[in-house]
């Protein structure tokens, strides 16, 4: 039987990994001109402190990460099918906790973010 302390463990995993994928989907709708709504950089930012310092409520990071999820297939939809459904098959493994570590360092749009916090614009 799972604690409870085991159980926010894994979803924490799950939302980390969901954010990653929605960072990179961010990097490569810029890198294709794709215009996204304003907020979502702040929302993705606010999102991985709430994840990464374990403060937070499920409730919340489910529900802005879903958000920019919608805002950003919404936006993305113009590229088609073909190119959407490979990201959300990335976010569908994301949430089912079938996304590993070594899976997400592999993803090439994630480059910038591993290799120079180019995106959180920190200083590492």
């Amino acid at each position: 039987m799972e604690t409870k302390q085991e159980i926010s463990f894994d979803i924490l995993k799950k939302y980390g990994s969901k954010w990653a994928i929605l960072v990179a989907m961010r990097i490569d709708f810029e890198k294709k001109g794709i215009k996204l709504p304003g907020d979502i950089d702040s929302t993705l930012k606010t999102t991985r402190i709430e994840i990464t310092s374990g403060c937070y409520s499920i409730c919340e990071i489910d529900c802005a990460l879903n958000t920019v999820e919608g805002q950003m297939i919404s936006s993305g939809s113009i590229l088609g099918d073909a190119y959407l459904d490979p990201w959300v098959d990335l976010l569908a493994l994301s949430m089912k906790g079938e996304l590993t570590y070594e899976k997400i360092i592999n993803i090439p749009a994630l480059e910038p973010v591993k290799s120079s916090c180019g995106f959180l614009k920190c200083s590492c």
